[in-house]
């Protein structure tokens, strides 16, 4: 997992990526120094059971992504499977294909999973 969170932190505009359980514990991260890991995994977990909450209430499926969108950047939350990559980037860059990136590291996470079990 830190392999594939360190390759995608190389990429241009990400500052920092985790892996994070549905109760809100790291699993991994490859976070800047200025990045509470503790407190991303928090917000990621309250954000994804709120988001979950809300989309039961209007009978839509589970959450794919959560895209939050800040003056100084943006924090991109994928459901992994077994749990949530949170990707926290520069306000700069091209969501388009910066997504393109997470994807190919969620599907590497989520392969990652089924070999460990």
């Amino acid at each position: 997992m830190k392999r594939i969170l360190a390759e995608l932190t190389d990429k241009v505009g990400v500052r920092g990526a985790a892996v994070v359980t549905r109760d809100g514990m790291v699993a991994a991260s490859a976070l800047d120094g200025g990045t509470d890991e503790d407190a991303l995994a928090a917000i990621g977990a309250s954000l994804v059971l709120n988001t979950v909450k809300a989309l039961m209430n209007v009978h839509m499926e589970d959450v794919e992504r959560v895209v939050i969108v800040g003056t100084r950047g943006k924090i991109i939350l994928v459901d992994a499977g077994f749990a949530f990559l949170i990707v926290v980037t520069d306000h700069t860059i091209n969501l388009d294909v910066t997504m393109l990136d997470i994807a190919a590291a969620t599907y590497r996470l989520r392969k990652a999973s089924r070999l460990e079990v």
